[in-house]
């Protein structure tokens, strides 16, 4: 994805919405690594001995290990979330009408809030668990909204059709609307040799050779 934008530029339509995709391993990755850490710091203590990973301090180092895994993946999630806000504001014109695939948007960024909310729950900070909760708000608010926009879309059936250019296929409707209005006013107008020619009454007033009546 990297290398297409750099060489093509900001992607349209599906593939705009599909750039937070990415962040659904980053944020999972995050979250299994900082949970299984925490599970082998536990569980290890109680296998002593003397070679690793039987040593007590071993899991503390496979749970440093975890931790600075899950903390490099949040940083590539917060840069990548900056990414695709920028990929999806440059094509806000290009972007597809409501479908499934807007709700793409809503499981990459609900495992980047629980990254978020477990990397505060590991360092106690009240950073992480403050920015862990606002982006679960955001996540809240977006899959309302989706569930909002999606009630009348399925009733409809638009739900499921090809994904389209929103507004690409508004401004088609507003040419198609125009067209009809354009034909019905042509067809409205008289037509240039429907209505009978005046009759020139001075062709009485000549005689056969051109000259005129008396």
């Amino acid at each position: 994805f990297l290398l297409r934008l750099f060489i093509h530029g900001a992607p349209e339509g599906m593939i705009a919405l599909a750039s937070f995709n990415t962040l659904t391993p980053l944020g999972q990755g995050g979250f299994c690594l900082l949970i299984n850490g925490a599970n082998f710091s536990k569980l290890i203590p109680y296998m002593t001995g003397d070679d690793f990973p039987e040593i007590a301090i071993a899991g503390k180092l496979i749970f440093s290990v975890c931790f600075c895994g899950a903390y490099i993946l949040w940083c590539m999630g917060l840069a990548w979330i900056m990414l695709s806000v920028f990929v999806i504001f440059r094509r806000v014109d290009k972007l597809p009408r409501f479908g499934i695939a807007w709700w793409g948007l809503v499981f990459p960024n609900g495992t980047y809030a629980l990254l978020s909310v477990q990397l505060g729950n590991v360092l106690e900070s009240r950073f992480y668990h403050g920015f862990g909760a606002a982006w679960s708000l955001i996540v809240f608010m977006m899959w309302t909204v989706l569930m909002l926009w999606s009630i009348p879309a399925f009733i409809t059936g638009t739900m499921f059709l090809p994904p389209q250019p929103y507004f690409e296929g508004r401004k088609k409707r507003k040419e198609h609307k125009a067209r009809l209005a354009e034909e019905k006013k042509l067809a409205s107008q008289p037509r240039s040799g429907s209505h009978s020619p005046e009759r020139d009454d001075r062709s009485t007033l000549v005689n056969a050779d051109g000259t005129l009546r008396r």
